[in-house]
């Protein structure tokens, strides 16, 4: 068995401008494929708690936000981010699903199959199980890891026995030598069943996947919004040699030195001017999903002009078409 490989430590992570996205360039731009990461100051934060859990090899802790909070992105920013900060780190995610009567061996075949691995209906559950542990095993060997982190998406789906399943899997590595990490990210409701385990001393488990706990939360403050669309700005496409996100689309104002940047006040007072009037002007907590909708609707539909190169009309028009005032009323 190969030798640890060390890890920097945490003083000197440090998050540049650069996306870690990897995947290749396509002939449309990435705004208009909606496939992108945006990395926001919450999803910053989280990070360095994210890389303090890998870093002392904690088994398993909750990311909680509520729905439509993007944390589908946050996982992809998440993953993306570890892979560049933890070269060879194997990472996962899989997709807890709602099945009517989930059993042992659909468990196991989920597994599998968001793994990568090609066998996925072949064998009993324990074949299933042991073909998912070997397979854990043979990618963190063969990147001289003793780590494998795993994101479980929508993990207030999961019940006792399948967290009781998921004990056989850690206690299998861990006796051949390799820490399981398991991140569940889902609703709110993942912290109620956390207490319950708890007060029924379900031990066992809180111990292995809920060790501590953090809130995934949005775009809080005109400034948090103006270091997102900076982000924006410091993007490039194509990534050698291509212009910022928004001079792909308004070339004629980025010449002129305009930049999205430039409008996150205004931007921030049409997101709430677009909520219930009671609500108006008390704290607004801005999605991933909807605040990626509109500067996407922005960019592909705006008519441009040196004077005034996304107005406010243009603003309230996307903010209404991303549906974050009907969303925003229902909690949601």
């Amino acid at each position: 068995m190969k030798p640890r490989v060390d890890l920097p430590p945490a003083a000197a992570r440090s998050l540049s401008e650069a996306d870690p996205h990897r995947r290749e360039d396509g002939d449309r731009h990435p705004i208009e494929r909606r496939d992108y990461l945006l990395t926001t100051p919450a999803i910053k934060a989280l990070f360095d708690h994210v890389c303090e859990w890998v870093d002392f090899a904690i088994p398993g802790a909750i990311i909680a936000g509520r729905p439509r909070l993007g944390k589908t992105r946050a996982i992809e920013a998440l993953t993306a981010l570890l892979e560049w900060q933890y070269p060879g780190l194997p990472v996962h995610w899989i997709s807890c699903e709602d099945h009517e009567q989930t059993t042992e061996r659909t468990f196991f075949e989920d597994a599998l199959r968001d793994t990568g691995h090609s066998y996925v209906k072949q064998g009993t559950a324990r074949d299933k199980r042991n073909r998912l542990i070997e397979a854990l095993l043979q990618g963190a060997m063969e990147h001289h890891q003793r780590r494998i982190v795993v994101f479980a998406d929508e993990a207030q789906r999961l019940r006792e026995r399948q967290y009781n399943w998921l004990v056989d899997v850690h206690n299998a590595l861990d006796r051949r030598g390799v820490a399981l990490i398991v991140f569940l990210v889902g609703q709110p409701e993942l912290v109620d069943i956390r207490t319950g385990m708890l007060e029924a001393s379900k031990l066992q488990i809180v111990n292995r996947f809920m060790v501590e706990v953090r809130e995934l939360r949005g775009v809080s403050s005109p400034a948090e919004l103006r270091d997102c669309l900076a982000a924006y700005d410091s993007k490039k496409w194509p990534r050698h040699g291509g212009v910022s996100y928004p001079a792909y689309f308004l070339p004629e104002a980025a010449r002129a030195g305009w930049q999205l940047a430039d409008i996150a006040q205004d931007l921030w007072e049409c997101f709430d001017l677009s909520r219930r009037p009671d609500r108006r002007g008390t704290s607004l907590e801005l999605s991933m999903f909807h605040l990626c909708r509109v500067i996407e609707l922005l960019l592909m539909t705006s008519r441009g002009g040196l004077e005034c190169v996304i107005s406010r009309a243009e603003m309230g028009a996307a903010v209404k078409q991303s549906n974050f005032a009907m969303a925003e009323a229902f909690g949601g």
